[in-house]
């Protein structure tokens, strides 16, 4: 688990952070010179914004508890210790897994409104290169955030749940 983990660190929640910041200063950018022809650059704009203020809480979240508890279990199972999960006292609603996989799923409705408003990507005929970079950037943003998601969903927290480490 902890390569899984340190993987999505480094690779996905990295590159998240640069991506956000970039494309949220680039969609501020076009959205100024360009959102008088096309107005759905303002609302994308605004979309990109909430997106980059939820993913920096969502990642702090994953890294400072779930992912730190998850490398400290392991060592201590791997040493053939136990501890008791900390989680347990916590309501289904609260628990650290389901309210990421519930910020996961919002996190899908922006992607799908952000596909509606680019027109899945597609560039106006008139787009200068900084709202194609835009486009090109959202398209890779979102595609790099499936693989992290499906990383977590998929592998890494269902593992940590049939070793008993989370329930």
């Amino acid at each position: 688990m902890s390569e899984i983990i340190d993987h999505i660190v480094e690779q996905h929640h990295a590159f998240t952070r640069i991506q956000l910041a970039r494309l949220k200063n680039l969609s501020a950018k076009v959205a100024q010179i360009h959102g008088i022809r096309h107005t759905e650059l303002f609302q994308l704009e605004n979309i990109l914004r909430d997106m980059a203020s939820e993913m920096e809480g969502h990642l702090a979240m994953e890294e400072g508890v779930v992912f730190s508890y998850l490398k400290l279990m392991e060592r201590i199972m791997a040493e053939g210790k136990k501890s008791a999960n900390p989680f347990n006292f916590l309501s289904q609603n609260s628990h650290p897994l389901s309210v990421l996989a519930w910020e996961h799923d919002m996190t899908g409705d922006e992607w799908n409104e952000i596909r509606r408003l680019t027109r899945d990507y597609t560039t106006p005929v008139d787009a200068c290169e900084s709202l194609k970079e835009l486009y090109r950037g959202l398209r890779a943003l979102e595609l790099d955030i499936h693989r992290h998601v499906h990383l977590e969903n998929n592998i890494l927290f269902p593992r940590a749940i049939k070793m008993g480490i989370l329930d």
